[in-house]
């Protein structure tokens, strides 16, 4: 179960943007984004990253992010973190706002529904609508052998 082992939450995931049209070393075309209006599951920030799509657009500077957030299971009562083993995984699919140029990130929204199982790859369609797959086809047991669909959803 070592999957479910939150002391082994390390609490250190974070976005950055690269400047790929600049020279020099990486390091110094990294910035990494403060991320701004975002609470995290207990208040703490932090976020637990897994995949990410950006959408920019073509008329501004605006890049609009989604990240895959394989965020902690909170009990609702107690607001103790636990053990994903028995309720599945808390995974969301937050939204973030950037220009580019600049040092921080503004969290939007926080999509939930109940076909975001487990999700493993996430997709910006338009402005409105994104994709996104789950690699199991339910939140608790054993991995299915069977593929879930993709899906769709739209938001306004």
């Amino acid at each position: 179960m070592g999957l479910f082992d939150l002391s082994r939450r390390h609490k250190t995931d974070r976005i950055g943007m690269l400047d790929t049209r600049g020279t020099g070393p990486a390091s110094s075309r990294l910035t990494w984004l403060n991320i701004e209006n975002f609470a995290g599951v207990d208040g703490e920030g932090s976020i637990d990253l897994h995949g990410i799509s950006v959408l920019a657009n073509s008329k501004s500077n605006v890049l609009r992010f989604l990240v895959i957030n394989h965020r902690p299971t909170v009990d609702p009562i107690t607001n103790q973190i636990i053990s994903a083993s028995l309720t599945g995984a808390n995974t969301t699919i937050e939204q973030f706002i950037t220009d580019v140029g600049t040092s921080s990130i503004r969290h939007v929204r926080t999509h939930t529904h109940d076909l975001i199982q487990t999700p493993n790859a996430v997709q910006w369609v338009n402005d409105h609508a994104f994709l996104f797959t789950n690699d199991h086809g339910t939140k608790v047991g054993l991995v299915s052998l069977t593929h879930p669909p993709t899906h769709i959803l739209t938001h306004e």
